[in-house]
């Protein structure tokens, strides 16, 4: 706002001093031309900002396409995020089930490529659980899950 108000006062100025020097110059044959002189500033203070404006339209374009990116790729993080938190959950969800676990003593961590938003990959999963559980039996369940597709390891409650 601060821009329009000093633009205005800058047109306003120079009007004013146009109107002033139109007023003193002599009559004559040269007052045509003191006007056109000053006709031209004033036009000049009124063209240079939309000028300005017009040629600062990519810029602004291409600065709100920076912001919708911006949040675009803010909502894909928290997607894929949901998505990791809900693997991993289910997966935990399942081993104890399949394997009468207490509930809560699986943890499991899911490694996802999302390079390409479109095709995201689990590239590994880490399960951890109790003490006391077949680790093969647990691991082979898991790559059934997941169709053999994944790197799949598991640990007793964070032993190797």
């Amino acid at each position: 706002m601060n821009g329009i108000y000093s633009q205005l006062g800058a047109i306003l100025l120079i009007s004013v001093s146009a109107a002033i020097v139109s007023f003193m110059s002599p009559d004559g044959e040269m007052k045509k031309y003191v006007d056109l002189i000053a006709r031209l500033g004033v036009l000049a203070a009124i063209a240079v900002p939309i000028i300005a404006g017009i040629t600062n339209i990519p810029y602004r374009i291409s600065e709100y396409e920076e912001i919708q990116q911006t949040e675009y790729q803010s909502g894909e993080y928290d997607v894929i995020s949901l998505a990791k938190a809900n693997i991993e959950s289910s997966v935990a969800e399942r081993v104890e089930a399949e394997f009468g676990l207490k509930k809560g003593s699986v943890g499991v961590f899911v490694e996802l490529d999302a390079s390409d938003i479109s095709s995201i990959d689990i590239l590994s999963i880490d399960v951890t659980v109790p003490r006391g559980t077949d680790k093969t039996s647990v691991k082979n369940y898991v790559l059934k899950l997941f169709e053999n597709t994944s790197s799949v390891s598991v640990k007793e409650d964070g032993y190797d």
